[in-house]
């Protein structure tokens, strides 16, 4: 874990050995040197700080969304670190059921849960159960990316009485014209 010194010319003069305690010149020269490397560290530290996603706003989260390959589409910033978040994982991904897990915590907002179910022959049932208050299509479009090549992914989603099934085996549309690789089983 990184941390932050903020007083290198203060932990400097404290270390120093019983002979050069007054040398005068000597810890004038050391305090010289250790304020270079605090304005050093100080750089540093804010880079870190305006270049980490927890941390980052407006345009500092939008230069990760860039090298992640992940625009904004209007979010605000703490929708679009989630989003920025479930990218990491989508990319880390190896299709595992324990990656899809990842990616769907980080791809729902707090408070919403979904069931992963392998239905065998290279299958996986996801069933959402809540009434979303985000777009479902994004929760799908973020498995299908996450998932392996050649599993096939169908997508329960239940919100009150009427049920819906996405599949994978037929690509259709999203919101941004992206291809997300699904179509409208059937409703229930």
């Amino acid at each position: 874990m990184i941390t932050y010194i903020p007083d290198h010319v203060q932990q400097g003069l404290a270390r120093l050995i019983s002979q050069y305690q007054s040398a005068t010149q000597f810890k004038t020269w050391l305090s010289i040197y250790l304020d270079v490397c605090q304005d050093i560290e100080n750089c540093f530290w804010e880079i870190l700080e305006k270049r980490n996603i927890d941390s980052g706003i407006g345009v500092q989260l939008d230069s990760i969304g860039l090298i992640l390959n992940r625009p904004r589409g209007g979010l605000v910033d703490d929708d679009y670190r989630i989003a920025l978040r479930c990218e990491i994982a989508i990319l880390r991904s190896t299709g595992t059921a324990d990656d899809l897990f990842t990616v769907g915590s980080l791809a729902i907002p707090l408070g919403y849960t979904f069931g992963l179910t392998d239905m065998g022959d290279a299958a996986l049932l996801v069933t959402f159960n809540q009434i979303p208050a985000f777009n479902i299509l994004a929760l799908f479009q973020a498995f299908f990316r996450a998932k392996q090549g050649g599993v096939k992914l169908l997508f329960l989603f239940a919100p009150v009485a009427d049920s819906f099934i996405w599949d994978t085996d037929v690509e259709f549309s999203d919101w941004g014209g992206a291809p997300v690789g699904g179509k409208l089983l059937c409703a229930l």
